[in-house]
């Protein structure tokens, strides 16, 4: 008999979902040869210009500023709604723990794009 408190663990489900979306991004990936299709790209990416490389290199340095100042700014306001009772609540995380949301992530990747942009 099941106790009405117990919280359900979801995590086996979690991981088996990510590596199945994994191997077929990779299954995918194999069959649309995609390393042909990166070869190709890569020559967008060197670029003589000096105007492209300021480019790249402010907006780099732009999103390293806002990483920067969301670990110094304090903590911050994240509204979120709890799994066990499904109510809203506010919390008010800092430092990593301010990098769980999608726009959080976009800023990460944003800088590494640009990062990489610019040095090749």
């Amino acid at each position: 008999m099941k106790e009405k408190n117990v919280e359900v663990d979801y995590t086996s489900y979690t991981v088996s979902a990510i590596f199945i979306a994994a191997s077929m991004v990779l299954f995918f990936s194999h069959i649309i040869d995609i390393t042909s299709h990166l070869n190709d790209a890569y020559d967008s990416f060197s670029n003589s210009s000096k105007v492209i490389l300021v480019w790249r290199l402010i907006c780099f340095s732009i999103g390293v500023s806002a990483i920067i100042y969301m670990f110094t700014c304090g903590p911050g306001n994240m509204r979120v709604v709890t799994q066990k009772k499904n109510e809203e609540i506010t919390t008010h995380p800092v430092g990593i723990a301010k990098f769980v949301t999608f726009s959080s992530w976009t800023l990460l990747v944003n800088v590494i794009y640009f990062g990489v942009a610019s040095l090749i």
